[in-house]
């Protein structure tokens, strides 16, 4: 029935509205071309084939030659597959602003981190920084 298609966020109508949102995200243009890039340079960075990330993503592989060369967008759905395969943020993926710096690679090996993994690394850095932390001067 209309009712229910329209609720299904596979539904063809729902698909065009979030992907018109998509596009129009805060008022600005999205420029696939540069989104598509900073996708296929983080999965290239964790050494995943188009393959391999096409499966993750469940797509095909042409899809995600699409995307990476910004000949297609995505919805929002896919937005967050790519975002959880890839570890970074959508904004960062959407907009190339992020809270870490794009090229930091200490940021990127973090992000490449298991959550427990990120716990001891934590801990390792700030034993680091205490142990280098410069000691104030007796008089």
């Amino acid at each position: 029935t209309l009712r229910s298609n329209f609720f299904n966020p596979k539904s063809l109508f729902m698909e065009n509205f979030y992907q018109d949102r998509l596009n129009k995200l805060g008022g600005q243009d999205m420029d696939w071309t540069e989104i598509g890039g900073r996708i296929r340079g983080q999965r290239e960075y964790l050494g995943y084939t188009r393959e391999q990330f096409s499966e993750l993503l469940d797509v095909t592989p042409k899809f995600c030659s699409d995307i990476e060369l910004g000949l297609k967008g995505m919805s929002i759905p896919t937005l967050c597959k790519i975002a959880n395969s890839l570890q970074l943020s959508t904004d960062y993926i959407l907009f190339g602003q992020d809270q870490m710096a794009k090229d930091d690679d200490l940021a990127r090996l973090i992000g490449s981190c298991s959550p427990l993994n990120r716990k001891y690394l934590k801990d390792i850095i700030k034993s680091f920084l205490l142990a280098t932390k410069p000691q104030k001067e007796s008089l």
